[in-house]
């Protein structure tokens, strides 16, 4: 499964330079941090660079949307 995922990414990459992901929402809240690379996170109308430090809190059904700027890894926690 995790071998699936990195070569749909890898193509991903291949067509297109910078990573976007369409404006969507959570159903539950979320706590998004950076934890290498940077990336313009669009957060109702709010533009933050997200970088290594900082971490975003979103309330469920926040609209959100993520543009990579450089290779990222981030980690995604969902709240019950």
């Amino acid at each position: 499964m995790l071998r699936s995922a990195q070569n749909s990414l890898s193509e991903a990459r291949s067509k297109r330079s910078k990573l976007e992901d369409k404006e969507h929402v959570s159903p539950l809240p979320a706590i998004i941090q950076f934890i290498k690379g940077e990336a313009k996170l669009t957060v109702e109308e709010e533009v933050v660079i997200g970088k290594l430090g900082p971490w975003i809190q979103m309330t469920a059904k926040t609209p959100h949307s993520i543009e990579v700027q450089t290779p990222l890894v981030m980690l995604l926690t969902l709240l019950k």
